[in-house]
């Protein structure tokens, strides 16, 4: 089994059992195997903007023999990610502003409400991340402050507002 460090142990933790996740930004796949291996998650698509970091993902899952259960896919943010493929969205260890342009591309695409819930850890401007949820119509439900190796880190889990009270109001610049 593989051993997640506690940042990712946090993130893997927001996955909600029995959902289809991606994860994107995908890095090593840790979180992908772990998902695999702990039955949380029967299939999983890994997707990376860079190469190297995808070949490492596509080593470990092959390591621990579960590429007939994790996709790996090279793509910048959603770019590549196809209507229904998932409905659970992880988008970890880059920063608030990159999250919030890759959830914009999504809901621009019209793809981002395939996601039952959001998994989200930007490692700066997380107050962005939040703005644009509110802005968005998504609910923090769910929210992790942690340390892990000295260094300060936020894990969101963020579902759809059941009332749409915030949905689609003004997008102010600042996002």
């Amino acid at each position: 089994m593989i051993v997640l460090s506690k940042r990712l142990q946090a993130v893997a933790s927001m996955v909600t059992p029995g959902r289809r996740p991606v994860d994107v930004g995908c890095d090593h796949g840790y979180v992908p195997v772990y998902l695999v291996q702990t039955h949380i998650a029967s299939k999983v698509l890994a997707m990376d903007i860079n190469k190297g970091p995808l070949a490492r993902a596509r080593e470990n899952i092959e390591k621990w023999g579960l590429s007939g259960q994790i996709e790996t896919r090279l793509s910048d943010g959603l770019k590549n990610y196809s209507p229904k493929e998932a409905d659970s969205l992880i988008i970890a260890g880059m920063g608030g502003l990159l999250i919030r342009d890759i959830l914009r591309d999504g809901k621009d695409r019209g793809i981002l409400d395939d996601f039952h819930e959001l998994i989200l850890s930007p490692h700066s401007d997380a107050h962005v991340v939040r703005r644009c949820l509110a802005q968005w119509g998504y609910e923090i439900d769910r929210e992790i402050m942690l340390t892990d190796a000295g260094k300060y880190y936020t894990v969101i889990h963020a579902v759809k507002d059941a009332f749409g009270t915030q949905a689609d109001q003004n997008e102010d610049d600042e996002m």
